[in-house]
């Protein structure tokens, strides 16, 4: 959370890093508890008599802790057996260890198919080590997918996007998430070490890193590490025909890098259709994608059993 998000959410100033996460920590088992403050007991349905549930079944869950208080039971009845679906998006370390402990579907942001890999492998890992089973926690990045019938055109639409970004605003959103004002800077020079020193970090550390992964690995200036961070957030772009972002996609799946993807639409009005009709196809054709839903739910979908 960064200091402008914090005074939205009647902060005066961010919490601090990990009592984000202990604070996190305790709104999920509260809210767990609530979804189960209705039981399946619970349910009468008696229309003749007006009575839709034995109030002795819903319970209050009575919590009093560090960061909230609240005497439930929940004002609504839950929907099944199951509860929705976790999705937690942080990458730092008390994050990932927050994402191994409670954490059905991690939107990661990874910037190329080796840092998918070893985020992957180290979520699964922790997630066995948190008692649980890894195949349950499932690993989705963001994937921005930039599609044409030919590769030549896909390149065009990437040319057309980069020429609509202008440099200064680039550099105005690398601020943003780099904490300081960077416009003062030379944008053909690498950026500071001290400013990529990821301890004054108070909002996103792992976006950060992603950035501080991708300014030492490809050697960008200020301006090309804009560029490049206001086009992809720090997630994978690729360039290229159905077919070949198609093979890609099976080549992080089959390679361990992720469960599935997040897409990410290019920018066009027709970006999402030209991902469903040119690699959607493509990826059912060989087997890689479902062509009907066998379940009914979003856990099912992505094969989370119940809890």
């Amino acid at each position: 959370m960064r200091e402008s998000e914090a005074r939205n959410f009647n902060l005066a100033q961010s919490l601090p890093h990990d009592l984000r996460y202990a604070r996190a920590q305790e709104f999920v088992d509260v809210v767990r508890r609530l979804w189960d403050s209705w039981t399946q007991e619970s349910f009468l349905i008696d229309r003749a008599r007006g009575i839709l549930a034995d109030e002795a079944q819903i319970l209050p869950i009575h919590h009093r802790g560090q960061h909230f208080s609240v005497e439930g039971a929940l004002n609504v009845p839950r929907r099944s057996e199951a509860h929705p679906v976790l999705v937690q998006a942080g990458a730092s370390g008390v994050g990932k260890a927050f994402a191994a402990r409670n954490a059905d579907l991690i939107f990661a942001s990874v910037p190329d198919f080796d840092a998918a890999r070893a985020f992957t492998q180290e979520m699964k890992q922790a997630a066995r080590a948190a008692g649980r089973n890894p195949a349950h926690l499932k690993v989705l990045p963001g994937f921005i997918p930039i599609v044409g019938k030919t590769l030549a055109e896909a390149r065009e639409k990437k040319e057309h996007m980069d020429a609509l970004l202008l440099p200064t605003a680039a550099i105005r959103y690398l601020s943003q998430w780099m904490e300081v004002d960077l416009a003062h800077l030379d944008p053909e020079a690498p950026v500071p070490d001290e400013i990529l020193d990821i301890d004054r970090i108070k909002g996103q550390k792992g976006r950060f890193k992603n950035i501080l992964h991708i300014a030492r690995t490809e050697k960008l200036g200020l301006g090309q590490l804009a560029a490049r961070v206001a086009a992809t957030r720090t997630h994978t772009s690729i360039v290229g025909t159905g077919d070949t972002i198609a093979r890609e996609m099976e080549r992080w799946v089959e390679g361990g890098a992720c469960d599935g993807f997040n897409i990410l639409p290019a920018f066009f009005p027709d970006g999402f259709d030209d991902f469903t009709q040119e690699v959607v196809s493509r990826l059912q054709e060989r087997g890689s994608f479902r062509k009907d839903y066998a379940g009914t739910t979003l856990r099912d979908h992505l094969g989370l059993p119940d809890r």
